[in-house]
């Protein structure tokens, strides 16, 4: 014989311990999600394209509001990492503010690129927000031809 969940709707066999079990894993969901909020959130994130041209990648990262002074590109090998800083400017001599609220914020975002490239001759440029770095790619070697004399 089915018994019966303690709210007498559903035959346990269907419910399972969802009622016994859905209090704790809900409490553990909103304490995974309490502290680490900004580490796991996708907002926090940056937005980020790579894109494929004939002789390069270009990454472009939406960084709005960073200083340029505080936004760093690495690159070692075939793997990219971005790095930014942003924080509220400070108060002006007599400015007056009732309410204000100042944030900061820190971007470390690393992506492995499809390819190698020329570390030398990676360029990158912050306009409008966006930053964009261009990276070209690592020539492949040509084959060379070695011409090979038979002596007599």
């Amino acid at each position: 014989m089915r018994s019966n969940n303690r709210y007498g709707l559903v035959p346990q066999s269907w419910w399972g311990s969802v009622g016994i079990d859905l209090p704790r894993d809900l409490m553990n969901l909103l304490d995974f999600f309490g502290d680490n909020t900004r580490e796991i959130h996708p907002s926090a994130l940056p937005r980020m394209t790579v894109d494929e041209e004939k002789d390069a990648y270009v990454v472009k990262v939406m960084m709005p509001g960073f200083d340029p002074e505080k936004i760093d590109a690495e690159v070692i090998g075939d793997f990219l990492t971005i790095r930014g800083e942003k924080y509220s400017t400070a108060l002006e001599d007599g400015e007056r503010f009732i309410h204000r609220e100042r944030s900061s914020d820190h971007i470390e975002e690393t992506i492995k690129l499809p390819g190698r490239v020329t570390p030398d001759k990676v360029a990158a440029k912050y306009v409008n927000g966006v930053l964009t770095v261009t990276l070209p790619r690592e020539e492949e070697p040509k084959p060379q031809t070695i011409k090979v004399t038979v002596g007599k």
